[in-house]
């Protein structure tokens, strides 16, 4: 699976393509508890500005789920927009101590994660993006 260790990342962006094997999307299907996945592809970007970093793209999850009423199998598909700001552990003690930096990413208040161990984790992204867009009461239409 993914995991991006962010001293890779200098300041261009890197691009990420999504495209999970049968096994992966058999996993996948355990984890978010619905019947089967029958794909999961996308893409993310990741660039840099100073000790931040942005995770942006967008993943597609096609996958069988029951029917909250009547169990039937149907048949469901999420596309997903991917938007994160990450901030290096360490830098952030230190930004106390320094005037504020301006962020070309966006100049709108946004809510920032720490990193750990200078990694982001595109399949924990992807996994947390689904369980909270993955509807539990789902019904046939």
């Amino acid at each position: 699976m993914l995991k991006v260790n962010i001293n890779t990342i200098n300041n261009t962006t890197k691009t990420y393509k999504i495209n999970l094997s049968a096994e992966e999307l058999l996993s996948l299907a355990k984890e978010t508890d619905v019947v089967s996945f029958t794909s999961l592809s996308g893409e993310i970007n990741i660039s840099r500005n100073m000790n931040r970093f942005m995770v942006l793209g967008e993943v597609i999850a096609e996958f069988a789920q029951e029917d909250a009423m009547t169990l039937e199998e149907i048949t469901t598909r999420l596309v997903l927009p991917i938007k994160r700001i990450y901030q290096k552990e360490a830098k952030l003690e230190k930004a106390k101590d320094i005037k504020k930096v301006i962020m070309s990413f966006d100049k709108e208040e946004e809510e920032i994660d720490t990193l750990e161990n200078d990694t982001i984790d595109l399949d924990f992204i992807i996994l947390e993006e689904l369980i909270l867009n993955i509807d539990p009461f789902a019904k046939k239409e």
